[in-house]
């Protein structure tokens, strides 16, 4: 049988196991190199000793992609944000969420893909990014971010305009004990203690948060005549979610005068 060998630019040469040879086609395995790759090199292949003009290409990786689920639109899993450069995510040292990040990706960054055996999850290693210093590094990431497929569906509360009665005997802007009240609930319709709504004027000159009570429900009191947004921007136990916001135009100041907006969890 002929002795094959792959023969790097510097001369080192690498004896492959040799699995089959038939017409034209051999199957070498290739075990044990003289170095590390670092992701390609060329090899010469040589038959017996003598070089042919074969060039044989070794990876140390399994493909090459560039990362594209790393979008704004995706804020909403909490593995998504934005600084001033844009999106971006964090490569992390292990395939766990709350392992500790080793560097920044964003978008078009190209990377090798190094291992697919975790359900979910990707080791790779960074080829081309926006920060030199984090060339070659080596860590975890999500699937989707790379591939933007089966990208995590947001949880999605209803934002419902309820009851709006209004005191027709106030004069607007002479008084400011108007309210807006309402809940935020689980499909079920049971409450969620602890989620932040906020009240703002459509000026964006006030504005009022209120956590909700133990049962889900909330009140923000003291507003004035305006047209008001109320947005629902934290839930307990929820990195990221979606929820439209509600415009409440009825206010005119009055006591008796009240909007309720209550935020229903889509099941």
């Amino acid at each position: 049988m002929q002795k094959f060998q792959l023969v790097a630019p510097n001369g080192a040469a690498v004896v492959p196991d040799v699995r089959s040879v038939t017409s034209g086609e051999a199957l070498l395995v290739v075990t044990e190199l003289p170095g590390p790759l670092d992701g390609e090199a060329e090899f010469t292949l040589a038959l017996d000793g003598e070089r042919q003009p074969v060039g044989v290409v070794l990876r140390d990786y399994r493909e090459r992609r560039l990362l594209q689920g790393v979008q704004a639109d995706y804020s909403y899993t909490g593995r998504v944000r934005s600084d001033a450069s844009g999106p971006f995510t964090q490569m992390l040292a292990e395939p766990d969420a709350s392992s500790k990040p080793v560097a920044v990706l964003r978008n078009g960054d190209e990377v090798d893909l190094l291992r697919d055996d975790r359900p979910g999850w990707y080791q790779i290693r960074l080829r081309i990014v926006g920060q030199t210093t984090q060339f070659s590094v080596v860590g975890w990431v999500e699937r989707w971010l790379v591939d933007n497929r089966d990208v995590p569906e947001p949880t999605v509360f209803s934002g419902i305009l309820g009851k709006t009665p209004t005191d027709g005997a106030v004069r607007c802007g002479t008084r400011f004990s108007s309210s807006v009240y309402g809940s935020v609930e689980r499909p079920d319709g049971s409450g969620i203690g602890g989620a932040v709504v906020r009240v703002t004027s459509s000026d964006g000159r006030n504005s009022f948060t209120q956590r909700t009570r133990s049962d889900g429900t909330y009140t923000v009191g003291g507003l004035g005549c305006t047209t008001w947004i109320v947005e629902l921007i934290e839930v307990p136990g929820l990195a990221g979610f979606k929820a439209n916001a509600v415009t409440v135009r009825n206010l005119n100041g009055g006591q008796y005068t009240a909007a309720e907006v209550r935020f229903h969890q889509q099941p």
